[in-house]
């Protein structure tokens, strides 16, 4: 996950630094190099001023502008720390991350044949923690049979795994599967 993170963030500067490199070449070439003074003069006289010319000119300025804020965007943004569940023991403390149960729910859930498109969500309120299990299922099966299997298989594997008793599991059935 940290790879994808740092790849995409090279790719956004690369991105930015070949845009900016573009509009500032394209500005330049809109000017007049030599003298920026008389290029302002004959701009604002229309002796150099073409519709063209003009309306590129625009085009790489508002780029430039939007990469500008681009880049103070994701220099202010700050990344959240992850929802953790924290355990005490007579040791110490344990912090596993929300993603670790979702992710351990999931897995689960997935060796159920009859299930499909699952998704899963830890609920955090209190000192209580629950969790919302989305998934589809086929035509044939029972619902409140399968919602129970779900609910059990997925507080014994996070008990067992972790040692957290999830307080509530909630089992939506979005949609069956195969059916539009």
């Amino acid at each position: 996950m940290k790879v994808l993170k740092k790849a995409k963030n090279l790719f956004y500067a690369v991105n930015i630094i070949l845009v900016i490199f573009i509009c500032i070449i394209v500005i330049y070439a809109c000017l007049d190099p030599m003298d920026f003074e008389k290029a302002f003069e004959d701009f604002v006289d229309a002796k150099f001023f073409s519709a063209q010319r003009g309306l590129v000119f625009l085009a790489a300025f508002m780029i430039l502008a939007f990469e500008t804020f681009f880049i103070w965007s994701i220099m202010r943004k700050e990344e959240k720390p992850a929802e953790t569940v924290n355990i005490t023991t007579q040791t110490g403390q344990i912090s596993i991350a929300v993603y670790s149960l979702e992710a351990l729910a999931k897995m689960e859930v997935a060796q159920f044949d009859t299930v499909t498109d699952i998704r899963t969500k830890v609920n955090l309120k209190d000192s209580q923690v629950g969790m919302d299990v989305y998934v589809k299922v086929m035509p044939s099966v029972l619902i409140p049979e399968i919602s129970s299997k779900i609910q059990n298989t997925v507080k014994e594997k996070i008990l067992k795994g972790t040692g957290i008793d999830l307080n509530n599991i909630r089992v939506f059935v979005d949609g069956i599967a195969g059916i539009s």
